[in-house]
């Protein structure tokens, strides 16, 4: 196999499972499957992982060899994607639970 069909492969299934796994977290949360003080450490791990696919995506662009832009687009439109959508679910939830749970950082007393 060619290097730029697997670093294609990897960005763009990356992201895709990133979305699909972020979804069915999200739907099991509200069907209260899931807690939301468990929902909300995997939401901001799911955030650090777009923003890794963000920030790889953009090395990607920069550096790497023409043959790989496509991977790095899905990389920057997946990361970048899937980082906001995590980021309006923590800031939604903290919301609507007043401040108790979700929110960009973790607020609550050791």
């Amino acid at each position: 196999m060619d290097a730029p069909v697997i670093v294609f492969g990897l960005c763009g299934g990356g992201a895709c499972l990133l979305f699909t796994l972020q979804s069915v977290l999200w739907t099991s949360m509200r069907m209260k499957k899931l807690s939301v003080q468990r929902w909300t450490k995997y939401a901001r791990r799911m955030r650090a992982a777009g923003l890794a696919f963000l920030v790889a995506g953009t090395l990607l662009w920069v550096s790497g060899p023409q043959t790989t832009k496509n991977a790095a687009g899905w990389a920057l439109f997946g990361g970048g994607f899937n980082a906001l959508i995590a980021t309006f679910h923590l800031l939604i939830v903290a919301y609507l639970s007043g401040g108790k749970s979700g929110g960009l950082r973790d607020r609550r007393p050791n």
